[in-house]
């Protein structure tokens, strides 16, 4: 009888200690940024069961042409994403809109390319391996969102996703031209090189971040806002 009723106020104890957890105030920037960069380690790792790593990021082919430019990327992957650091992290609960900005430390896009066609008035035909090292690299997420209630507990649904591109160090380009044009006077030059991949950067990189937003719509599925922002 005794045991009974020691087991009995454990669990209203354990009860009130769970429904006195205080989950974040979604006002606090400061407090949603804490939150999400304390689960973003979990969440760019892919530790939670159903959801996908985010480093690396892969595609199999990314289509960059211009007008007189023909330029494909193959086997394109993205890296160094666990590094960042979440800078902010802020809700407009009227509106129901959101900001994600992240600074990424050392990023790597690489994977083969092929070039053909024209910069300026010349001709240039290529292919072999690519590199790109980016450096303090932001990353500037916003995002329309909405709140569903599940069995699980709240979770925050962020429906449309947009990023804007905002590199803040330097970013280095390093390619291998294995095509034989390049010994008949047709190949890349570093300079032509540069002139290439600044045109093809972005389309680049938010064809991998598409990859990237859809991670974060499946974790925030599976993970509750009692989870993150407790």
């Amino acid at each position: 009888m005794q045991l009974n009723v020691v087991f009995t106020l454990l669990l209203i104890c354990c009860h009130n200690v769970l429904c006195s957890v205080k989950i974040c105030d979604f006002a606090n920037p400061e407090c949603t940024t804490l939150g999400a960069s304390k689960k973003y380690e979990e969440f760019v790792n892919g530790y939670t069961e159903g959801h996908s790593s985010s480093d690396p990021l892969f595609i199999d082919v990314i289509q960059a042409d211009t007008t007189n430019l023909k330029h494909t990327k193959y086997n394109v992957s993205l890296s160094g994403m666990r590094h960042c650091n979440t800078e902010l992290l802020k809700l407009n609960i009227k509106e129901k809109t959101g900001q994600y900005h992240l600074l990424c430390k050392h990023l790597i896009v690489e994977g083969q390319y092929e070039v053909k066609g024209e910069i300026g008035s010349k001709f240039l035909e290529g292919k072999g391996h690519f590199k790109e090292n980016l450096y303090e690299y932001g990353l500037l997420f916003s995002f329309n969102y909405k709140i569903n209630v599940e069995k699980t507990g709240r979770h925050l649904f962020p429906d449309p996703i947009t990023v804007k591109l905002d590199p803040r160090g330097r970013v280095d380009y390093n390619f291998n031209d294995n095509n034989e044009q390049s010994k008949n006077g047709h190949g890349i030059t570093n300079e032509d090189w540069k002139i290439v991949e600044d045109s093809a950067h972005s389309t680049i990189m938010y064809k991998l971040l598409d990859i990237f937003k859809q991670n974060i719509r499946v974790y925030l599925k599976l993970v509750s806002i009692e989870h993150i922002w407790h």
